[in-house]
């Protein structure tokens, strides 16, 4: 009588495909327990949240007046940009994503898809009805393993964020990425028990 091999005993031995250990049927990657699996949903949630929250902070201290994901109707249903901000010269709709590192899509990549989803004339024209000033669109992207898409980090310089600001949203994401990943190595795995 054969058992099937156990996809977690093929580590170390490379022709073998070793699946999640929580049962997604998946390869078990960093990029798989960094971006998709369900087990980290809500830890990638936190982690995403928290730069919106640092981003709006450092905002609101430069005088910004800031909706946090703020209801936008459309024809296609709601929108819901993280950040919509404006002073008394400029606005802006900023959308935060933590993106995989693939080669078919980049930060760059990602950059422009949430320019394009967020960049209708119902969403600026809401904008500007909110902030008197017709909206930049733009993003804040960046892949997990801290690599900004160059668009983003222009635009987060162009409305003040400084080089450590940066690298502090950037040290505190790798932060998030490592606690999920000792978070998802230390919970009940799912494994075949013979």
């Amino acid at each position: 009588m054969s058992l099937a091999p156990d996809p977690l005993e093929a580590r170390g031995r490379p022709e073998r495909p070793v699946l999640c250990r929580h049962g997604c049927q998946r390869p078990e990657t960093l990029g798989h327990i960094q971006q998709s699996c369900p087990v980290t949903h809500g830890w990638r949630v936190q982690r995403h949240d928290k730069i919106v929250t640092t981003v709006c902070k450092h905002l609101r201290d430069r005088g910004w007046e800031v909706l946090r994901e703020p209801n936008i109707p459309t024809p296609n249903g709601l929108r819901k940009p993280n950040i919509v901000f404006w002073n008394s010269v400029q606005s802006f709709v900023i959308d935060v994503q933590v993106c995989a590192d693939m080669r078919v899509a980049t930060p760059n990549d990602a950059h422009e898809r949430k320019i394009d989803y967020y960049n209708t004339p119902i969403i600026r024209q809401w904008v500007n009805e909110q902030s008197g000033k017709p909206p930049v669109i733009s993003s804040i992207v960046m892949n997990w393993q801290g690599a900004w898409a160059q668009a983003s980090y222009n635009t987060f310089k162009a409305l003040g964020g400084t080089d450590e600001l940066g690298k502090l949203i950037t040290v505190r994401m790798l932060e998030d990425s490592v606690r999920m990943y000792r978070m998802f190595c230390g919970t009940g795995a799912l494994r075949n028990v013979h």
